[in-house]
């Protein structure tokens, strides 16, 4: 048994600096890109916890190093090979999530890849995730948002999204909102387009509560019953830093 935390929508998760060139293995915090997106909370477990909108940072304790996934790390974007060389990680009052120690990889993909082009430098990823999975290595641990805190065991779930309000209205709208999370302006940030149909992926693993967070999802092209724009939309994919 594991507690699984799953993560969805403008999420991006970061080590513990916000400079270039910095190592990769693990995370340890990520941030949540509130433009046009609200992020919520869900819990499935022996203490459930109904869906519920976050307006504050959300602190799993004991807190720790994630460590990341070959899976992880070749399909969430890496935004600092998608940015200029002048670039870093500026998080402002962006609010964010403290991770706990555990193991980062995909749970599920898009049905599309996706392009990112930075001064016509070409990146493509074929395949890329749409949700995103932290396995804890902790059988026990307590999760903080809101002002309350509530506790996690056994083989509980978390499902953190940050929803989309709004459909896009052109291809990487809401891509380019990682721009208010660097320093520079959202021209030092690659241009998102779809890619093409996603191929035989790696496969991914999907944890207790997949279904789960695809019941309890607030992303409004979900609740539009827009579910193949849904799972098309790449740009609407987790990030990592570096």
């Amino acid at each position: 048994m594991a507690i699984h935390i799953y993560f969805r929508g403008l999420i991006c998760l970061y080590g513990q600096t916000f400079a270039r060139a910095t190592q990769r293995k693990t995370k340890s915090n990520a941030l949540l890109i509130r433009e046009g997106h609200a992020p919520h909370i869900s819990i499935k477990g022996s203490a459930p916890v109904p869906t519920v909108v976050v307006s504050r940072d959300i602190i799993f304790s004991p807190s720790g190093k994630a460590k990341v996934s070959p899976l992880f790390d070749q399909h969430v974007p890496h935004i600092e090979t998608l940015t200029h060389n002048t670039v870093v990680l500026k998080p402002g009052t962006t609010p964010k999530i403290v991770l706990p120690e555990g193991e980062l990889t995909v749970a599920s993909y898009f049905k599309y890849g996706a392009i990112f082009d930075l001064d016509d430098d070409n990146t493509t990823l074929e395949c890329v995730a749409e949700t995103t999975i932290l396995i804890a290595k902790n059988s026990v641990l307590t999760v903080s948002f809101n002002g309350d805190d509530h506790q996690l065991s056994g083989d509980d779930c978390v499902f953190i999204e940050n929803a989309s309000q709004s459909d896009p209205k052109h291809p990487g709208d809401h891509f380019k909102l990682h721009g208010n999370i660097l320093s520079g302006t959202q021209a030092d940030l690659a241009l998102y387009s779809p890619g093409q149909k996603a191929p035989n992926c790696d496969s991914p693993f999907p944890g207790n509560c997949l279904s789960f967070c695809d019941e309890v999802s607030r992303d409004v092209k979900n609740k539009a019953r827009l579910v193949e724009r849904a799972a098309t939309t790449s740009e609407c994919t987790n990030s990592q830093w570096p």
